[in-house]
């Protein structure tokens, strides 16, 4: 089993909260607990289980259920990964050689998280150039707006004035699937 792939599966199985626990260390219900990787008082460490990580706010310590045992236990990652393994009985094949439908997955896991990638940077480029062409078009609209109720509209600030909305509308588009990925 290639090294993504465990990371993978160890990280959809056991959540940071439920190492932690397994381990001593009791999560409040926001899931904060003290810190073991500095001293403290008042809990600063997240334990995140949609994201199946930790971060702490005093010492900037951050990463993966993996990390946290890693870190905890001052082990690498395989040896996280056995330990893991072991202590929540997964059963995961961490030793055993490599098998032709192992690449097989691994290799189809690996074109999909490129694929996500390349439709997460495509959907950051979409919702940049958005921004941009809102800016844009505000900047048209509030530096030439007319100052009395008599003077002429500029093409400049009718332009602004039409597209704006648009353009807004477009980036909240943008803003919801570049925030899907």
């Amino acid at each position: 089993m290639d090294t993504r792939t465990l990371a993978d599966s160890i990280i959809t199985q056991v959540t940071a909260r439920e190492a932690a626990a397994r381990y001593g260390y009791a999560p409040n219900r926001q899931g904060f607990i003290c810190c073991p990787f500095h001293g403290e008082k008042t809990p600063s460490l997240k334990l995140r289980n949609n994201e199946r990580g930790f971060v702490c706010f005093g010492c900037g310590q951050k990463g993966s259920v993996i990390d946290f045992i890693g870190k905890l236990f001052d082990l690498n990652f395989i040896e996280s990964c056995r330990k893991i393994n072991a202590d929540f009985g997964l059963n995961l094949p961490i030793d055993q050689p490599e098998t032709q439908a192992d690449r097989e997955h691994s290799l189809r896991m690996q074109r999909e998280r490129e694929a996500a990638r390349k439709q997460k940077r495509k959907a950051e480029n979409e919702y940049w150039l958005a921004l941009d062409i809102f800016r844009l078009f505000d900047v048209w609209y509030q530096n030439n707006q007319p100052q009395t109720q008599d003077e002429p509209w500029s093409e400049l600030f009718m332009i602004g004035l039409r597209w704006r909305s648009i353009a807004k509308f477009n980036l909240e588009e943008k803003t919801w699937a570049m925030l899907k990925h």
